[in-house]
Protein backbone atom coordinates (compact mmCIF):
# COMPACT_ATOMS: atom_id res chain seq x y z
CA UNK A 1 0.00 0.00 0.00
CA UNK A 2 2.46 2.60 1.22
CA UNK A 3 6.16 2.51 1.98
CA UNK A 4 5.99 2.17 5.78
CA UNK A 5 9.56 3.24 6.37
CA UNK A 6 8.77 6.62 4.79
CA UNK A 7 5.32 7.26 6.19
CA UNK A 8 6.08 5.98 9.68
CA UNK A 9 9.18 8.19 9.93
CA UNK A 10 7.22 11.35 9.09
CA UNK A 11 3.93 10.38 10.79
CA UNK A 12 4.23 12.92 13.67
CA UNK A 13 4.64 15.84 11.21
CA UNK A 14 2.78 14.50 8.17
CA UNK A 15 -0.35 16.64 8.52
CA UNK A 16 1.76 19.78 8.83
CA UNK A 17 4.10 19.20 5.87
CA UNK A 18 1.35 17.74 3.62
CA UNK A 19 -1.64 20.03 4.31
CA UNK A 20 -5.01 19.31 2.70
CA UNK A 21 -8.41 21.01 2.63
CA UNK A 22 -10.08 18.24 4.62
CA UNK A 23 -13.57 19.72 4.71
CA UNK A 24 -13.51 20.76 1.06
CA UNK A 25 -12.41 17.34 -0.14
CA UNK A 26 -15.00 15.62 2.04
CA UNK A 27 -17.68 17.97 0.66
CA UNK A 28 -16.70 16.92 -2.86
CA UNK A 29 -16.63 13.25 -1.90
CA UNK A 30 -20.14 13.50 -0.47
CA UNK A 31 -21.39 14.99 -3.75
CA UNK A 32 -19.84 12.05 -5.62
CA UNK A 33 -21.38 9.53 -3.21
CA UNK A 34 -24.84 11.11 -3.52
CA UNK A 35 -24.73 10.46 -7.27
CA UNK A 36 -23.99 6.76 -6.86
CA UNK A 37 -25.06 5.36 -3.47
CA UNK A 38 -27.24 5.87 -0.40
CA UNK A 39 -24.82 4.03 1.90
CA UNK A 40 -23.23 5.71 4.91
CA UNK A 41 -20.65 2.97 5.37
CA UNK A 42 -17.18 3.67 3.99
CA UNK A 43 -13.71 2.11 3.99
CA UNK A 44 -10.91 4.70 3.93
CA UNK A 45 -8.19 2.66 2.23
CA UNK A 46 -4.76 4.10 2.95
CA UNK A 47 -6.21 6.30 5.69
CA UNK A 48 -2.84 7.55 6.94
CA UNK A 49 -3.20 9.82 9.95
CA UNK A 50 -6.99 9.55 9.85
CA UNK A 51 -7.75 13.16 9.07
CA UNK A 52 -10.39 12.27 6.45
CA UNK A 53 -11.75 9.35 8.49
CA UNK A 54 -12.34 11.65 11.45
CA UNK A 55 -14.07 14.30 9.34
CA UNK A 56 -16.33 11.72 7.69
CA UNK A 57 -17.19 10.15 11.05
CA UNK A 58 -18.24 13.60 12.25
CA UNK A 59 -20.62 13.61 9.28
CA UNK A 60 -22.22 10.37 10.53
CA UNK A 61 -20.42 7.97 8.21
CA UNK A 62 -19.49 4.55 9.57
CA UNK A 63 -15.81 4.55 8.78
CA UNK A 64 -13.20 1.81 8.76
CA UNK A 65 -9.66 3.10 8.18
CA UNK A 66 -7.02 0.77 6.75
CA UNK A 67 -3.31 1.53 6.44
CA UNK A 68 -0.03 -0.36 6.44
CA UNK A 69 1.81 2.28 8.48
CA UNK A 70 1.64 1.57 12.21
CA UNK A 71 2.81 5.03 13.28
CA UNK A 72 0.32 6.70 10.94
CA UNK A 73 -2.44 4.61 12.51
CA UNK A 74 -1.28 5.56 16.00
CA UNK A 75 -1.77 9.22 15.07
CA UNK A 76 -5.20 8.38 13.60
CA UNK A 77 -6.35 6.55 16.73
CA UNK A 78 -5.35 9.48 18.94
CA UNK A 79 -7.32 11.90 16.74
CA UNK A 80 -10.44 9.74 16.90
CA UNK A 81 -10.13 9.42 20.67
CA UNK A 82 -9.72 13.19 21.13
CA UNK A 83 -12.79 13.76 18.96
CA UNK A 84 -14.83 11.19 20.90
CA UNK A 85 -15.46 9.13 17.75
CA UNK A 86 -15.68 5.38 17.33
CA UNK A 87 -13.69 4.54 14.21
CA UNK A 88 -12.24 1.13 13.40
CA UNK A 89 -8.61 1.34 12.33
CA UNK A 90 -6.89 -1.73 10.91
CA UNK A 91 -3.25 -2.31 10.04
CA UNK A 92 -3.28 -4.12 6.70
CA UNK A 93 -1.92 -4.04 3.17
CA UNK A 94 -4.31 -3.09 0.39
CA UNK A 95 -3.04 -6.01 -1.68
CA UNK A 96 -4.41 -8.61 0.75
CA UNK A 97 -6.71 -7.00 3.37
CA UNK A 98 -9.96 -8.86 4.01
CA UNK A 99 -13.05 -7.16 5.44
CA UNK A 100 -15.42 -9.08 7.76
CA UNK A 101 -18.23 -8.08 5.38
CA UNK A 102 -18.11 -6.56 1.92
CA UNK A 103 -18.08 -2.77 1.68
CA UNK A 104 -20.58 -0.51 -0.05
CA UNK A 105 -17.94 2.18 -0.55
CA UNK A 106 -14.17 1.88 -0.71
CA UNK A 107 -12.32 5.19 -1.00
CA UNK A 108 -8.60 5.24 -1.82
CA UNK A 109 -7.58 8.88 -1.53
CA UNK A 110 -4.10 9.09 -3.03
CA UNK A 111 -2.93 5.71 -1.78
CA UNK A 112 -3.11 3.82 -5.10
CA UNK A 113 -0.24 5.94 -6.42
CA UNK A 114 2.06 4.61 -3.71
CA UNK A 115 2.11 1.25 -5.49
CA UNK A 116 5.07 1.43 -7.84
CA UNK A 117 5.22 -2.13 -9.19
CA UNK A 118 2.49 -2.77 -11.73
CA UNK A 119 1.98 -6.26 -10.28
CA UNK A 120 1.31 -4.75 -6.83
CA UNK A 121 -1.15 -2.29 -8.35
CA UNK A 122 -3.02 -5.10 -10.10
CA UNK A 123 -3.12 -7.20 -6.91
CA UNK A 124 -4.53 -4.26 -4.95
CA UNK A 125 -7.28 -3.60 -7.51
CA UNK A 126 -8.30 -7.26 -7.66
CA UNK A 127 -8.40 -7.34 -3.84
CA UNK A 128 -10.49 -4.17 -3.69
CA UNK A 129 -12.91 -5.74 -6.14
CA UNK A 130 -13.09 -8.85 -3.95
CA UNK A 131 -14.00 -6.74 -0.90
CA UNK A 132 -16.67 -4.64 -2.63
CA UNK A 133 -20.37 -5.46 -2.28
CA UNK A 134 -22.44 -6.29 -5.36
CA UNK A 135 -23.72 -2.74 -5.80
CA UNK A 136 -20.77 -1.09 -4.09
CA UNK A 137 -18.63 1.68 -5.56
CA UNK A 138 -14.89 2.27 -5.59
CA UNK A 139 -13.74 5.90 -5.48
CA UNK A 140 -10.08 6.70 -5.94
CA UNK A 141 -7.91 9.64 -6.79
CA UNK A 142 -4.47 9.62 -8.41
CA UNK A 143 -1.88 12.17 -9.45
CA UNK A 144 -2.49 13.54 -12.94
CA UNK A 145 0.55 13.07 -15.21
CA UNK A 146 -0.59 15.62 -17.81
CA UNK A 147 -1.44 18.24 -15.20
CA UNK A 148 2.12 18.11 -13.88
CA UNK A 149 3.55 19.18 -17.24
CA UNK A 150 0.77 21.71 -17.94
CA UNK A 151 1.65 23.53 -14.71
CA UNK A 152 5.38 22.96 -14.25
CA UNK A 153 6.54 22.53 -17.89
CA UNK A 154 9.41 20.34 -16.71
CA UNK A 155 10.14 17.00 -15.05
CA UNK A 156 11.96 18.29 -11.97
CA UNK A 157 10.26 20.43 -9.32
CA UNK A 158 11.66 21.61 -5.98
CA UNK A 159 10.18 23.55 -3.10
CA UNK A 160 10.91 24.74 0.43
CA UNK A 161 8.15 25.25 2.99
CA UNK A 162 8.52 26.78 6.45
CA UNK A 163 5.69 25.71 8.73
CA UNK A 164 4.64 25.95 12.37
CA UNK A 165 3.58 22.99 14.50
CA UNK A 166 2.84 24.18 18.02
CA UNK A 167 6.08 25.62 19.43
CA UNK A 168 8.16 23.99 16.71
CA UNK A 169 9.25 25.30 13.31
CA UNK A 170 9.40 22.80 10.45
CA UNK A 171 11.42 23.41 7.31
CA UNK A 172 10.36 21.00 4.57
CA UNK A 173 12.44 20.76 1.39
CA UNK A 174 11.90 18.35 -1.47
CA UNK A 175 12.99 17.65 -5.02
CA UNK A 176 10.59 15.71 -7.27
CA UNK A 177 11.66 14.22 -10.58
CA UNK A 178 8.93 12.74 -12.78
CA UNK A 179 10.06 10.22 -15.40
CA UNK A 180 8.07 10.80 -18.59
CA UNK A 181 8.39 7.21 -19.77
CA UNK A 182 7.57 5.30 -16.58
CA UNK A 183 5.33 8.05 -15.08
CA UNK A 184 7.03 7.36 -11.76
CA UNK A 185 8.24 10.29 -9.64
CA UNK A 186 11.23 9.92 -7.34
CA UNK A 187 11.17 12.31 -4.40
CA UNK A 188 14.00 13.28 -2.09
CA UNK A 189 12.94 15.17 0.99
CA UNK A 190 14.30 16.71 4.17
CA UNK A 191 12.39 17.88 7.23
CA UNK A 192 14.18 19.99 9.83
CA UNK A 193 12.36 20.29 13.13
CA UNK A 194 13.47 23.16 15.38
CA UNK A 195 12.05 23.20 18.89
CA UNK A 196 12.91 23.54 22.54
CA UNK A 197 15.06 20.40 22.38
CA UNK A 198 17.17 21.65 19.51
CA UNK A 199 17.27 20.70 15.85
CA UNK A 200 16.30 17.33 14.35
CA UNK A 201 16.68 16.42 10.68
CA UNK A 202 14.72 13.69 8.87
CA UNK A 203 15.81 12.72 5.36
CA UNK A 204 13.46 10.72 3.16
CA UNK A 205 13.33 9.15 -0.28
CA UNK A 206 10.24 7.62 -1.86
CA UNK A 207 8.40 7.19 -5.16
CA UNK A 208 4.92 7.98 -6.47
CA UNK A 209 3.03 6.81 -9.55
CA UNK A 210 1.28 9.28 -11.88
CA UNK A 211 -1.58 8.43 -14.26
CA UNK A 212 -3.32 9.66 -17.40
CA UNK A 213 -7.10 9.53 -17.71
CA UNK A 214 -6.88 6.90 -20.44
CA UNK A 215 -4.34 4.81 -18.53
CA UNK A 216 -6.44 4.88 -15.35
CA UNK A 217 -9.58 3.83 -17.23
CA UNK A 218 -7.74 0.92 -18.88
CA UNK A 219 -6.25 -0.20 -15.58
CA UNK A 220 -9.65 -0.28 -13.85
CA UNK A 221 -11.34 -2.03 -16.78
CA UNK A 222 -8.64 -4.71 -16.92
CA UNK A 223 -9.12 -5.29 -13.18
CA UNK A 224 -12.82 -6.09 -13.68
CA UNK A 225 -14.39 -2.69 -12.93
CA UNK A 226 -16.86 -0.64 -14.93
CA UNK A 227 -15.78 3.01 -14.90
CA UNK A 228 -18.72 5.29 -14.07
CA UNK A 229 -16.86 8.60 -14.27
CA UNK A 230 -13.38 10.11 -14.26
CA UNK A 231 -13.06 13.80 -13.48
CA UNK A 232 -10.47 16.39 -12.44
CA UNK A 233 -9.98 16.09 -8.72
CA UNK A 234 -12.38 17.44 -6.17
CA UNK A 235 -13.28 21.07 -5.60
CA UNK A 236 -10.32 23.22 -6.67
CA UNK A 237 -10.33 25.73 -9.53
CA UNK A 238 -10.41 24.08 -12.96
CA UNK A 239 -6.76 24.68 -13.86
CA UNK A 240 -5.50 23.79 -10.39
CA UNK A 241 -6.67 20.19 -10.08
CA UNK A 242 -3.54 18.03 -9.80
CA UNK A 243 -5.48 14.78 -9.39
CA UNK A 244 -7.90 12.60 -11.28
CA UNK A 245 -10.90 11.18 -9.42
CA UNK A 246 -12.46 7.97 -10.69
CA UNK A 247 -15.66 6.20 -9.67
CA UNK A 248 -16.08 2.53 -10.57
CA UNK A 249 -18.27 -0.45 -9.76
CA UNK A 250 -18.12 -4.17 -10.36
CA UNK A 251 -18.57 -4.87 -14.05
CA UNK A 252 -22.10 -5.85 -15.04
CA UNK A 253 -23.84 -4.00 -12.17
CA UNK A 254 -26.55 -1.39 -12.75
Amino acid sequence: MREPWYYDVIAPVYDTIVPRDIKGICDSLEQILKRHTNSKGLVDLGCGTGRFAVELAKRKYRVCGIDIGEEMLNVAKKKAKRAGLRITFVKADMKDFMLPQKADVIWARGSIGDLIRLSDLQKALFNIRRNLSTNGIFVLDVRDFNHHFRIHKKSTVSDTRILKQGNRTLTFRFVLNLNKKSRIASIRGQVQIKGLRGLKTIRTRHSLRYFTKQGLAKLLTNAGFEVLEIMPGYHLEKNMKPRLVAVAQLRGQV
